[in-house]
């Protein structure tokens, strides 16, 4: 059902609903996004609405900017858009800070409430030391490799399988750090493309992850996630698979992240200059003072 929605759908549910509310419109790429901005918005004064992919939420938005349809806005991963450009560039249309909104939330400190959760402290200490305290970080770049894989299948139309990986087989469990030619055996097998010229991927993939990209660009959040999941069945903790599932975490981490730290995000400033450039427009946010997290009245999209 939701691979016939198209565009033109969106778009025509979104001025049918305008007759019945005069607030704004948040288009979102899919279902794990709405439950994120759901506890930053209020509900009266905002609608969301599911895009099912980034290229429908891009075209909706095309569609109803070219109609003069005022007072919606549409948010999409970045993905590689900061590694090489895209092309795609719409009013009231706009992009997480890194490569996805999962990133986002793994580079706050939802994650460390998640590490504190589910792991030993003495083990997290361990890593952390080892790689200057920095966790997250620390993660995403020793799966920069997977990202570039990734990046190279899109850019090259290779039609690579990503979905279902197992990544204890590619992924060293203490360091967190990915063997790329084990990578590329489970993805070719995955994806049944042993005609490939897996030796030239592998060394382009070699040679991106030496370019220093920000890992937060590169990496999927659904990926890390996995990768979290495997440190805490080995790594941070000794958890049974289903106890720690990626699902799991997925859902923790959306529980833990909460406004005072999208405030800090490149997006809640576009999100502020987008509402300042398009009263009157109300989105009856909370906003958090930053020195005392104090809950005041706000109109405005965002804090």
């Amino acid at each position: 059902m939701q691979n016939c929605i198209k565009p033109e759908h969106i778009a025509n549910a979104l001025r049918m609903k305008r007759t019945l509310h005069h607030g704004s419109f948040l288009i979102l790429e899919g279902p794990h996004d709405v439950l994120v901005f759901s506890e930053l918005i209020d509900h009266e004064s905002c609608r969301m609405e599911i895009g099912y992919g980034k290229h429908n939420v891009v075209e909706a938005i095309r569609l109803l900017n070219r109609s003069h349809f005022h007072g919606a806005l549409a948010i999409v991963d970045s993905d590689f858009r900061n590694i090489q450009f895209d092309g795609i560039d719409e009013p009231n249309l706009l992009f997480t800070d890194d490569h996805d909104i999962e990133c986002t939330m793994l580079r706050s400190t939802a994650l460390e409430r998640v590490l504190t959760e589910f792991g030993v402290p003495e083990r997290i200490e361990a890593f952390a030391n080892q790689h200057g305290g920095l966790v997250g970080y620390a993660m995403a770049k020793g799966a920069t490799a997977l990202g570039h894989l990734l990046l190279v299948s899109l850019n090259n139309d290779y039609g690579l399988v990503f979905d279902n990986l197992s990544f204890s087989k590619f992924v060293d469990s203490s360091k967190l750090q990915i063997s790329i030619t084990e990578m590329l055996t489970e993805v070719r097998n995955k994806s049944q493309k042993h005609s490939l010229d897996w030796d030239a991927i592998e060394q382009h993939v070699t040679m991106a992850c030496r370019a220093g990209h920000d890992p937060w660009q590169v990496c999927s959040g659904h990926h890390l996630i996995d990768i979290l999941s495997l440190a805490f069945r080995h790594t941070f903790a000794a958890h049974k698979g289903n106890e720690v599932a990626p699902e799991l975490l997925a859902k923790c981490l959306r529980l833990a992240y909460h406004t005072p730290q999208f405030v800090g995000t490149s997006l809640h400033k576009a999100i502020l200059a987008w509402e300042a450039a398009n009263p009157p427009v109300s989105w009856r946010f909370k906003r958090y003072h930053s020195w005392a997290l104090q809950t005041i009245p706000f109109t405005g999209f965002c804090l």
